[in-house]
């Protein structure tokens, strides 16, 4: 079945831009064909077709205490083994799929002990190949590798040449072409810091300790070659980048820093040649710092929180991605509060740019609510429903096609965390999608499914402090669990990688402690429940998943 998976994904790559009818008319035709008598009874029949798309994931799955990376086929009836084979003591610690599906990267001291080292290998298994070269018996890879979003090459971070610099590296799949990208040399013990693909894949953007230990500088290069155009290009000794993105487009990239004056920390823009530099956040006060940005899916506008009017007010402003020509605020005015949120993600942008969403104690002082504002400030609207006394709006999340919007907040009960989902420019609609009554604190973390059709959430809604996974639809009519009927432990796992949608919200995945208390296993079900599944196969005893993916 694992060779049917291959031929009829590698059929819809080939094909993708036929009309979805030929497609299904297509793939219908090969499960005819691949699929034997149809009979059903195991050797081939339609029961046999995989409801869950392959998962790739990272456990102690035969030998307890060795942590090993496998990809699951068949709904968990074919695990393939991805790494070499590792003696006792040597670990695979990180991995991330190709974003075309078809290799998987990962990290592991598979050679030489302690020494870890970047492979790639295919998904469906293979031989792993070393793509890192490692001069020094002492020199390491970092464990934030990233793919080009093309999947054309993987760029990392190692002290790969100079044991007392960690640089920039980027490799081919198959481990040619092995290139230092950063700039060098670095001041001594300097290193590279945070590093970005652009997402067009022809550019990376990073940040490095070129001068001084104190100061980070911005800089964009090429993926194959040492090119190194300055971006932030800093004249104040001791000043610093805090942080950066791409435009959406490639176009331009944004970053905060304190480039003009010391410690005042502004927002810039630049092109990835570095050759049009321009601040595009306003005129401030003498105290007035940028705190945080979200670049425009447009790429035409970017938006930032900034005390840029007032010391004590943290508001929002919209500016051209290329000048401060136009800049304006956009939340609203008054501010009786503190303002906008000083939290990760307290603003974004709508999937088509028509709005911006952000959290401020805007109507009430320490009351946090969610408002919606267009790009011109024209409008701005509370989307967020009544809170109780003393609620909060902590989080939200844009539906895919923007339609509505998702948040969580103590908004019916004090300290109880629900879910809830709003027009995008209004109140009027908002409903609690989280199952009533929730017997324990809440919601902990919730998730959009990419087509939009449903959200995912993790919360004790039936039993105190067992995490269960859920799915309800937009406007809260149906709600399903989606983990199994019941838990033997604390539940869904609170990490990262707790729970995700497979990129065709054919199913939903996630690590819980289902069958057996304090064993976390890989599960999936359909968006309704439905089919619920072990991906992870058998563990060894004292064995446990720790994180996973899906495979495109």
């Amino acid at each position: 079945m694992v060779d049917w998976i291959r031929e009829t994904t590698l059929v819809k790559r080939m094909v993708s831009g036929f009309a979805p009818a030929f497609i299904g008319l297509l793939i219908l035709s090969l499960t005819f064909i691949s699929c034997g008598d149809g009979n059903g009874d195991g050797d081939g029949g339609p029961s046999d077709i995989p409801i869950f798309p392959p998962t790739v994931f990272m456990a102690d799955k035969d030998v307890a205490g060795t942590v090993e990376l496998y990809a699951s086929f068949d709904d968990g009836r074919e695990i393939i083994k991805l790494n070499a084979q590792l003696v006792p003591g040597r670990e695979v610690v990180n991995f991330k799929v190709s974003p075309d599906g078809i290799l998987v990267a990962y990290l592991a001291d598979q050679d030489t002990d302690e020494q870890f080292e970047l492979y790639t290998v295919p998904v469906d298994g293979g031989t792993a190949v070393k793509v890192s070269a490692l001069f020094r018996s002492a020199s390491d890879v970092q464990d934030d590798f990233k793919w080009a979003t093309d999947s054309s090459r993987i760029a990392y971070r190692a002290n790969q040449v100079n044991l007392d610099n960690i640089e920039l590296f980027t490799v081919l799949p198959d481990g040619t072409s092995n290139r230092r990208v950063s700039i060098s040399p670095l001041f001594a013990n300097g290193n590279i810091d945070i590093f970005k693909w652009a997402p067009n894949s022809a550019f990376i953007a990073y940040t490095a300790q070129r001068t001084n230990l104190t100061q980070f500088e911005l800089f964009s290069t090429r993926p194959t070659r040492e090119d190194n155009f300055p971006i932030s290009n800093l004249p104040v000794v001791d000043s610093s980048v805090q942080r950066f993105n791409w435009a959406p487009n490639s176009s331009r990239m944004a970053y905060i820093a304190d480039r003009l004056i010391d410690e005042k920390f502004e927002l810039f823009t630049n092109v990835p040649t570095g050759a049009d530099n321009q601040k595009v956040s306003g005129n401030f006060f003498d105290a007035g710092d940028v705190f945080d940005f979200a670049w425009e899916p447009d790429s035409l506008l970017i938006a930032y929180s900034a005390n840029q009017l007032r010391e004590d007010k943290i508001e929002l402003f919209v500016s051209s991605a290329a000048s401060n020509i136009g800049n304006l605020r956009v939340s609203g005015t008054p501010m009786n509060g503190a303002g906008v949120a000083d939290l990760g993600e307290a603003f974004d942008w709508a999937p088509n740019s028509s709005r911006i969403a952000y959290i401020a104690d805007q109507n009430t002082a320490g009351e946090f609510e969610l408002f919606t504002p267009t790009s011109s400030g024209s409008q701005n609207d509370l989307v967020s429903g009544e809170l109780v006394e003393d609620g909060n709006v902590q989080a939200f999340l844009w539906q895919p096609n923007s339609f509505r919007i998702a948040y969580i907040a103590d908004q019916d009960t004090h300290q109880k965390i629900e879910l809830y989902t709003s027009p995008n420019d209004s109140n009027d609609g908002n409903v609690k999608v989280s199952g009533t009554p929730m017997a324990g604190d809440g919601v902990t973390d919730f998730k959009w499914a990419l087509n939009s059709s449903r959200i995912a959430y993790s919360a004790d809604q039936n039993t105190p402090d067992v995490l269960e996974l859920f799915t309800s639809t937009p406007d809260g009519k149906v709600n399903d669990i989606v983990s199994g009927t019941s838990m033997a432990g604390a539940g869904v796992a609170e990490s990262g990688t707790g729970f995700a949608w497979a990129a065709d919200s054919s199913g939903i995945g996630y690590i819980a402690d289902q069958d057996t208390d304090e064993v976390f296993e890989l599960f999936a079900s359909q968006p309704d429940g439905s089919d619920n599944t072990k991906l992870s196969g058998d563990l060894v005893v004292g064995g446990d998943v720790f994180a996973f993916e899906w495979v495109p």
